[in-house]
């Protein structure tokens, strides 16, 4: 399962889970869901939330399974403070490639030119 949040306005969680079955990868969207960004520190409601949804798909939060958690905020990682979870390494690249670009003025100028073409 993994949590993501909209970068424009913060206020959106999309919750999806893959998992392979017969040797097939499965990707379901569970749930697009409205959240407060305002959440005070230790605060399990975004978690709550979460075991609800999976709830209607006959699944559970347990501690025996590992969540991939792709925001890097604090409510978000609070809400799976002592779950077994794994931040996803796109995120993490792609944060490194944002701070990369916007230091150096020449790989914005050829970003720029590449994105283009695509």
């Amino acid at each position: 399962m993994f949590v993501y949040t909209d970068k424009l306005l913060e206020r959106q969680a999309i919750l999806t889970m893959h998992y392979i079955q017969e040797l097939a990868v499965i990707n379901r969207l569970l749930c697009v869901s409205d959240i407060d960004r305002d959440i005070p520190d230790g605060d399990k409601s975004i978690r709550d939330m979460i075991a609800a949804v999976l709830q209607k798909f006959n699944c559970t939060l347990s501690n025996d399974a590992a969540v991939g958690v792709t925001e890097n905020d604090a409510s978000i990682k609070n809400a799976f403070a002592g779950q077994q979870h794994v931040l996803c390494i796109n995120t993490q690249l792609n944060q490194a490639f944002v701070n990369v670009f916007s230091e150096a003025q020449q790989l914005q100028y050829f970003y720029r030119k590449c994105d283009q073409y695509f």
